[in-house]
């Protein structure tokens, strides 16, 4: 009787654990395959925002190394800001001589000296803008 009853219990188990286990195992199966082509896209992603960054540098890269700016800079800025900063110095202390001016740096003329403001306003203004400009263009370009 006892093994009887065994009998009826396993045929039971059987019959509706074996199918609920089944089925479960083939949902995981399912969640795995989507998991596994979830993961191929990011990749594929990731390989072509890899490939946009590595052209970004490129282009960069290519476009630094222009000599232009470089000229420009050193036949206009480095005498400008070099004078601003003579005068400055020049106005500002007195060196032991009693009296400020003692190196005796004149100032520009003011039409010149206009022209020299607006240099260094430029030189100034685009330092900080360029770095804001920057952050700003990355922080939009960052991906999500």
């Amino acid at each position: 009787m006892l093994a009887a009853i065994g009998a009826i219990i396993t045929s039971i188990v059987n019959g509706v654990v074996g199918p609920l286990f089944g089925f479960l195992g083939k949902k995981t199966d399912t969640q795995l395959e989507g998991f596994k082509t979830a993961s191929g896209v990011d990749v594929q992603a990731y390989q072509a925002f890899l490939a946009y960054r590595v052209e970004a540098e490129r282009a960069r890269v290519a476009a630094n190394g222009w000599w232009g700016p470089r000229v420009v800079f050193m036949l206009i800025a480095v005498p400008v800001g070099l004078h601003v900063a003579a005068v400055f110095i020049d106005t500002t202390f007195t060196f032991g001589t009693g009296h400020y001016g003692s190196m005796g740096i004149p100032k520009l003329p003011d039409e010149y000296l206009n022209t020299e403001h607006l240099v260094l306003q430029f030189l100034f203004g685009s330092a900080i803008a360029g770095q804001m400009t920057s952050a700003i263009g990355s922080w939009i370009g960052r991906p999500k």
